[in-house]
């Protein structure tokens, strides 16, 4: 079923740059702390590495989202990383190879 501009524009607001930043912020916190405490001994680095991963994902689409893309374009990339990468870097975003 397609959405109205009334309910579009609903979904944009909801879903804005500095939400999806502070939870981006939150992921990595999450994965820092798991990853200098000691009292933990992790046996796998798995839930890290997911982590860091999600939140590189969710500061990328804040990006996007902070240079005006709406989000069903933001959407529409999924888990992708290099095409969210190509994205950013076509917005002015400088992104090392790595």
């Amino acid at each position: 079923m397609k959405k109205t501009p009334e309910e579009i524009a609903d979904d944009n607001a909801r879903t804005n740059e500095v939400g999806l930043f502070n939870y981006a912020d939150s992921y990595l916190c999450c994965a820092k702390h798991l990853n200098t405490s000691p009292s933990l001994h992790l046996r796998f680095d798995a839930p890290i590495h997911f982590l860091l991963f999600h939140a590189a994902e969710l500061y990328l689409k804040s990006y996007l989202r902070q240079k005006g893309e709406d989000l069903e374009a933001v959407k529409r990339l999924g888990h992708f990383h290099p095409q969210m990468c190509a994205k950013t870097a076509a917005f002015g975003m400088n992104l090392p190879a790595e």
